[in-house]
């Protein structure tokens, strides 16, 4: 219980975190940056706006790379929730749309 929790940086170098770029975006693809926990699985990816409603789907063909690319049409611009699921493990970052 008093050990300090990790900072950002230490859960990315571990390979936990889902990381996503160019942030903010524009209107080309984004790339997702894959933790371990998601690499080799279909990927179920939710963008959801700052209400939490869901405002784009996709599905992404397994890879076993550490990337994988997004493609999202007519985002208005904003705040943004992405939201990436296979199986059961499930995790989320957030990007600003310009």
């Amino acid at each position: 219980p008093t050990a300090p929790l990790a900072t950002a940086d230490e859960v990315m170098a571990a390979g936990e975190a889902l990381g996503i770029f160019p942030n903010p975006s524009g209107d080309g693809p984004l790339t997702l940056v894959l933790p371990v926990a998601l690499r080799g699985q279909v990927l179920q990816v939710r963008v959801l706006d700052a209400r939490g409603a869901v405002v784009a789907r996709q599905l992404i063909p397994a890879t076993a790379g550490s990337e994988a690319t997004l493609r999202l049409v007519s985002l208005a611009r904003g705040v943004y929730s992405c939201e990436v699921t296979a199986g059961a493990t499930r995790r989320t970052v957030k990007f600003v749309h310009q």
